[in-house]
C-alpha cells in the first residue's frame, strides 16, 4: 500500500509522454516512478500499461514509450491470459534487436497460473528461441513467485532435453545459467538439499561451482 500510495502520485504528475524540455534526470525518473508503479500493481498505472499493449499489439507502434516496453509487457502478461502470451510470442518472432527481445522473454515469464508459467518454460524449448536467449525466460518464471516451484520442478522434468539443446561449453554455456536460474527463487534448506540431490546425480561438466553457489543462496534466503 505505501508503494501504491508512494508512486501513483507521482506517475499522475510527470505522465508517460517524454517532454521536450526533460532533462536526462527526469527521463531516467519517470522510466523508474512508472516501472515501480506497476511493480507494485497500482491500478491506474496497469490499466493504462494494458490499454497502451493493447493498442501497441493493434497496430500503434508509437503507444509504449521504448524505455517502458519491458514494464508494460510484463504488465499486460501479469494480468493476461493465454492470448497475452500469444500476442507476447508474436512480437518476439517481429522483433527486430535482441534488446526487443529480451524484454519480450522476460515478460513472458511474468504469467499469473502455473498454466502460464509453464507455457512459457515449454516456448523455452522451442527453435523459435534463440540458444543464447535460453536462460532469459526460466529466470524470468523463476522469478515470479507464482512460478519459482513451477519452475523447479518443470526444469528436473525436462533436464534431458534442455542438456541435449543448451549443453556443452562447460562452465559458460547456457546451461550453467539455467542451472542456477531454476532454483534461484527456492528458499529452505530442504529445497537445498534436494538441489544438491538432483544436480549432484547428473554428469554434466561445469555446472558443480554454480550448484554450490545457488544452494548457497539457497540457504542465505532460508536462514
Amino acid at each position: 500500500r505505501l508503494g501504491v500510495e508512494t508512486y501513483a502520485p507521482m506517475v499522475a504528475k510527470m505522465g508517460w509522454e517524454a517532454k521536450d524540455t526533460d532533462t536526462h534526470t527526469e527521463s531516467l525518473l519517470r522510466q523508474l516512478v512508472i516501472s515501480r508503479s506497476i511493480g507494485f500493481k497500482e491500478p491506474s498505472t496497469v490499466a493504462e500499461a494494458q490499454k497502451r499493449f493493447a493498442a501497441y499489439v493493434a497496430g500503434d507502434k508509437d503507444a509504449i514509450p521504448a524505455d517502458l516496453k519491458g514494464s508494460v509487457y510484463s504488465a499486460a502478461m501479469r494480468a493476461g491470459d493465454m492470448t497475452t502470451f500469444e500476442q507476447l510470442k508474436e512480437l518476439y518472432s517481429a522483433a527486430d534487436s535482441a534488446v526487443e527481445e529480451s524484454m519480450l522473454l522476460g515478460a513472458m515469464g511474468a504469467g499469473s497460473t502455473v498454466e502460464l508459467v509453464r507455457a512459457a518454460l515449454d516456448f523455452n524449448l522451442t527453435d523459435s528461441v534463440r540458444m543464447q536467449d535460453g536462460g532469459s525466460i526460466i529466470g524470468s518464471c523463476a522469478g515470479n513467485r507464482i512460478g519459482r516451484r513451477a519452475t523447479w520442478e518443470w526444469v528436473q522434468e525436462n533436464w534431458e532435453a534442455l542438456e541435449e539443446r543448451f549443453g556443452g561449453g562447460g562452465v559458460s554455456s547456457i546451461l550453467t545459467r539455467i542451472v542456477g536460474a531454476s532454483c534461484s527463487g527456492l528458499a529452505s534448506e530442504a529445497d537445498a538439499l534436494a538441489v544438491e540431490k538432483f544436480y549432484g546425480s547428473k554428469e554434466t561438466p561445469g555446472i558443480e561451482r554454480t550448484v554450490t553457489q545457488a544452494t548457497e543462496a539457497i540457504r542465505a534466503r532460508a536462514a
